[in-house]
């Protein structure tokens, strides 16, 4: 039969006929060759050797067989004989196909064959001759056969032990040597094999081939297939048939086998069989040996893979859940080896969106879920898919939805009805087991689910259940992306529909706007010409392509817009000569692209105004820019309006507020003068009122004198007394004034010193101790002791001199109340709290200014904690009622028009007061009834101070104090008393220079301070203090020519801001130069004293002072601020 032919064979399938003797001899392992036997002799070219496989070519044969010379061996190879021989340890054999192709073997043991040597002696070396046991070829004639000589292999026993005499091979030891060779070939086979002999088709296998037929062996050994077999053998008969009919070898690939029990398991199985022919010395097919394959892993692996492989397209390409599921039973229709039977269910309705983005955890009931197909089921089985029946699926299902995963159950188990699957079989064998699948939501709650029907002639492995297990999980994913597929398609034609809509609606409005567009700008045409402001549009170049008249007016163009489209920048004609730089650089900006809101410049006209000159028009144009693609500008669009009336209104009103300011400065300059030439003669006149009322008190306790003249003392102390209490009160109005008007100027600030507040309130009533004791008046005092207050550390950052300025107004209207009243008590308490706690019986009477919170306006207060400090004066007087109190914190206004009269005042300090606290970040308010007293309560912000600042902290805090807060150092002027006692520091060989132009306090000062026992020396001006310095022991630099007196030895400067010649801040300038210099030893301390009040003392220490000290002043409150400044270090 020809290869044409032998393809066009319905029984041999195409692969096999393309397989070729070359490559089963290649993946032969034994040593095997191939002859070519045309044109071919030993004396020629050796034995014609065509190919060879790897074993062949790594045994010593190869140098036989390729070599030029005749051998005994390649004699054998050549000769038409067939036979076995022994060559090299290796029983050969040979057949030949086509007569041309002679295909030789060997199979590694020794046999009772003939046995080829060589004769090694030189002379007989071209010599070959055969030595056996016998004389004839046909050696393996005898009784006895060994299949495998020297080793014991059962099986092999089981063949050479068969009684072959009762099968039409007869005896084993009849056999042909070809039948021989044939056995042993088919046992040295690693893979499965059989030899197929005859026409009876007696069956000889090697060990391989027995798991193949399971529990058919050994009994298929020497059995007729015909007989044993005759069940399933017609199929195997044709192919036999046909290999001896067309003496062609035909491949059946995964063919149905046998159902082999394996493992206790009835399974079913499927070979790929090789039918070889064999050929007889006449050429005629003998038997058939036949190399079997088992696939059935592979087939089922394949099946499987083809399987997962088409489930995983149909998410890809369903449309929808109809069609999911529809494309799911066709493939499960074509898995019949896994899956021979097959049904799905879901809920009623399809899946939605909304149901797999909300993932909720209720799931509908199994009974509500409904049918959606089947595989392999009939259709007397619909009965079943209703899941409401009560002996059908939906216990089953309901049992595998409450677990994870696929859920196997036994028909025997009862828990599925037999009567399911009753009727239907696989092969001939009933179903044993069903697999119900969950179809899960991402939630995990389940909407459907998959049931199989277990191939019952396989066993469910691992390998099984992973593939369910897979194919479950592809159908979930394919289900979750089909919905989302289905909400998107939805979305899809509803966003669609939508865009129609949409697409209609905005036609109709284009329509609308296009119509309004028109008639916008025909009103805005309309407008342009009316309005009484410049609107124009220029192009990228300047030029002018559209304006109205009024524009043209405004630039001074007495031409119509023609004309002026003609022209290039037509507008920059009459721009002002000094605004041209200006208006280039705007309109280049707005060339650039730059939105430029509003620019102003000025132009030039021909006609001039009343007084004759040139009339120059202030422009202000407001424009923007439509801009092209790359940023520049395309067009501009704008108005012009005339600012001329504008720029003369400012000018009024700027003159207008220079007028006021001038006024407001010689206001503040008279106030400063007045202050200053009324403190002055007042700072003389209590100096001297103090100095008499010493000398007369002197002269009182060191002479007895009698009565007349002791009364005639008295009187000229109580006129010295009242001299000194209105020049206190004097002062106090002076002060009051001078705070008003701080106040007004927003001149007065609010500076931090670490404090104790308890010792505020104690220097608050030490100056009015003489009053009260005067006055026969009780005092108590409730101060609070926490981790806030401590009245020997210093706890809190607050301004203590605004809050000693309250607290004076406050004690001393308290003492003033109370002169008049039986019962005269006085109640101060200090209380602190983390947070405000306001006391509910007082009335607050805030100003409703709003305050900026002084603890976070400047660096200087620090990042500690807030606090709040509470203060409360109570007395005995005459009380307030409800309408009084109202009035009571206003500007010039007091409790009643009898209070002026009655107790005096000007009505500043309570106002005054308020608004030291509202500075403070406080409140102060108010509680009284008529009759019974009043309480005046007030708090301010603070915050706490972890440590206590050192000594020298203290000493530069005291330095810091402003002119005005040091009221408790100005003690006997604002609140001393003639009995005061209050102790002085030493003052002995103290060195003072005092540098004063009004002579009188130069001398009443000098006077006091030499009674104190002070070393003073004047200056008439800050020049002669200089040239006094110079002389000094302070002055280290080069030694004035004009000294021929002893150096003078100064501990203090007290200075004087206003003199003639040099001022108080020249000289101290100079004096801190000549320090930095080197030029004295050492700081020199430097007290300013003034009588204007206004110098603020941050200002004072710019210019070169250490404090300052305001006129009038008390020499008691000076000698302790002298004592602070004084260093221990000062020259010698």
């Amino acid at each position: 039969m020809s290869d044409h032919d032998l393809r066009s064979s319905s029984g041999v399938a195409p692969d096999l006929v393309e397989l070729g003797l070359v490559e089963y001899v290649a993946h032969d392992p034994r040593p095997t060759f191939i002859i070519d036997l045309h044109g071919c002799s030993v004396a020629r070219d050796g034995c014609g050797l065509a190919y060879g496989n790897d074993a062949f070519r790594s045994s010593p044969v190869v140098s036989q067989v390729s070599g030029s010379v005749t051998t005994p061996f390649t004699s054998w190879v050549l000769s038409p004989s067939v036979g076995t021989v022994e060559f090299e340890n290796l029983v050969w054999s040979s057949a030949t196909l086509r007569e041309r192709w002679r295909v030789v073997s060997g199979v590694a043991s020794p046999g009772r064959v003939s046995r080829l040597t060589t004769n090694d002696d030189p002379a007989t070396k071209d010599t070959r001759s055969f030595t056996s046991t016998r004389t004839s070829v046909e050696v393996c004639k005898g009784s006895n056969i060994c299949f495998w000589p020297g080793q014991s292999v059962p099986h092999h026993g089981l063949i050479e032990n068969y009684d072959w005499g009762n099968t039409a091979l007869g005896p084993i030891g009849s056999w042909s040597s070809s039948l021989v060779a044939l056995v042993q070939l088919m046992l040295s086979t690693p893979s499965p094999a059989s030899l197929i002999w005859g026409v009876e088709r007696i069956m000889i296998y090697n060990e391989a081939f027995c798991p193949l037929i399971g529990s058919w062996h050994p009994q298929m050994i020497g059995q007729s297939l015909r007989v044993a077999w005759q069940d399933f053998w017609p199929d195997h008969e044709a192919i036999c048939a046909e290999v001896e009919t067309t003496k062609q070898a035909v491949r059946v690939i995964a063919a149905d086998g046998p159902l082999f029990e394996r493992d206790g398991i009835l399974s079913e199985t499927f070979l790929t069989f090789d039918h070889i022919p064999i050929f007889s010395e006449a050429g005629d097919v003998v038997a058939v040996y036949d190399q079997v394959v088992d696939v059935t892993q592979d087939v089922f692996a394949k099946g499987r893979m083809a399987t997962l492989q088409r489930m995983s397209d149909i998410a890809t390409t369903a449309t929808g859940q109809g069609v999911l599921w529809d494309a799911t039973l066709k493939t499960l229709q074509d898995a019949t080896k896994d899956v021979p039977l097959a049904a799905i269910f879901s809920i009623k309705n399809d899946v939605s969106y909304s149901e797999i983005a909300a993932q909720a955890g209720d799931q509908e009931p199994a009974a509500d879920w409904v049918f959606k197909g089947c595989v392999g089921f009939r259709d007397t089985h619909a009965s079943y898919w209703d899941l409401a029946r009560p002996d059908g699926l939906a216990e089953a299902i309901r049992i595998a939805s409450g677990h994870t995963g696929t859920s196997v159950f036994r028909i025997a188990d009862g828990v599925i009805p037999p009567s399911v699957v009753a009727d239907l079989d696989y092969k001939g064998y009933s179903y044993t087991t069903i697999l119900i699948c969950p179809l899960r939501l991402s939630s995990g709650a389940a909407v459907g689910c998959l049931i199989i029907g277990a191939n019952p002639l396989r066993p469910y492995d691992n390998e099984y259940q992973h593939f369910v297990q897979v194919m479950a999980r592809q159908i979930e994913d394919a289900l979750k992306l089909v919905v989302i597929i289905e909400a998107q398609s939805r979305l899809l034609r509803d966003t669609v529909k939508q865009a129609t809509i949409q697409q209609q609606v905005l036609s109709e409005q284009l329509i609308q706007q296009t119509k309004e567009a028109r008639e916008s700008e025909l009103r805005f045409l309309n407008f342009a010409e009316q309005a009484p402001v410049g609107v124009y549009v220029l192009d990228n170049g300047g030029n002018v392509q559209y304006c109205n008249d009024t524009w043209r007016k405004l630039v001074g163009y007495p031409g119509d817009i023609q004309s002026m489209q003609k022209e290039n920048q037509i507008w920059r004609v009459n721009v002002h000569p000094d605004d041209k730089e200006e208006v280039d650089r705007q309109w280049q900006l707005l060339v650039d692209g730059n939105t430029q809101e509003m620019f102003e410049w000025r132009v030039v006209l021909d006609s001039h105004d009343e007084l004759g000159e040139v009339e120059v028009v202030y422009l202000r144009s407001s424009c923007f820019p439509e801009l092209a693609e790359d940023g520049t500008m395309k067009t501009v669009t704008g108005i012009l309006t005339d600012r001329s009336l504008e720029v003369a209104h400012q000018r009024i009103i700027h003159a207008k507020m220079e007028a006021v300011l001038e006024e407001k400065r010689a206001q503040e300059y008279f106030m400063d003068m007045v202050s200053h030439e009324m403190r002055n003669p007042l700072h003389a006149m209590i100096l001297c009122a103090e100095e008499a009322m010493e000398m007369l008190m002197d002269f009182k306790r060191s002479l007895h004198l009698d009565q007349s003249r002791n009364s005639a003392l008295d009187e000229c102390l109580a006129a010295t007394t009242t001299i000194l209490y209105c020049g206190r009160h004097q002062k106090e109005i002076i002060d009051d004034v001078l705070t008003l008007s701080k106040l007004d100027s927003n001149l007065l600030t609010i500076s931090p010193v670490p404090i104790s507040p308890e010792t505020v309130i104690h220097q608050a009533l030490n100056m009015f101790q003489a009053n009260m004791r005067a006055a026969d008046i009780t005092l108590e005092t409730k101060f609070e002791s926490t981790d806030l207050l401590h009245r020997h550390k210093e706890t809190v950052l607050m301004d203590p001199g605004r809050t000693l300025q309250v607290l004076i107004n406050l004690i001393g209207n308290a003492l003033k109340f109370m002169k008049d009243q039986p019962v005269r008590h006085l109640h101060v308490s200090l209380s602190a709290s983390r947070e405000l706690k306001r006391d509910p019986s007082i009335k607050y009477l805030p100003s409703g200014r709003i305050r900026e919170d002084p603890t976070i306006k400047s660096s200087e207060w620090g990042n500690n904690e807030e606090i709040y400090i509470y203060f409360g004066i109570r007395d005995t007087g005459p009380g307030i009622g409800g309408p009084e109190m109202n009035a009571l914190f206003a500007r010039f206004n007091q409790a009643s028009p009898r209070t002026h009269a009655q107790y005096g005042g000007s009505g500043l300090g309570l106002f005054i007061s308020r608004e030291l606290t509202e500075l403070h970040g406080g409140e102060i308010g108010v509680a009284s009834e008529v009759g019974k007293g009043s309480t005046f309560a007030f708090y301010v912000k603070g915050r706490r101070i972890t440590q206590s600042p050192t000594a020298a902290g203290s000493t530069s805090t005291e330095a810091k104090r402003r002119p005005e807060d040091e009221l408790a150092t100005r003690e006997a002027i604002s609140g001393s008393r003639p009995k005061t006692d209050v102790s002085q520091p030493p003052l002995d060989k103290l060195g003072v220079l005092i540098v004063e132009d009004n002579i009188i306090n130069q001398r009443v000062l000098e006077r006091q301070l030499r009674k104190l026992g002070c070393k003073v020396t004047t200056a008439n001006h800050g020049a002669e203090a200089l040239d006094m310095l110079t002389a000094s022991t302070w002055w280290c630099g080069s030694p004035s020519q004009e000294t021929t007196t002893a150096q003078e030895r100064f501990s203090i400067i007290l200075c004087d801001l206003e003199m003639p010649v040099m001022d108080g801040k020249t000289c101290v300038r100079t004096i801190r130069e000549w320090q930095a210099a080197g030029k004295l030893m050492s700081n020199i301390p430097v007290l300013a004293v003034t009588g204007n009040a206004r110098v603020p003392l941050h200002e004072a220490q710019e210019w070169g002072f250490d404090n300052v000290v305001s006129k009038p002043f008390s020499v008691k409150s000076l000698v302790p601020q002298i004592a602070n400044l004084i260093k221990p270090q000062e020259p010698a």
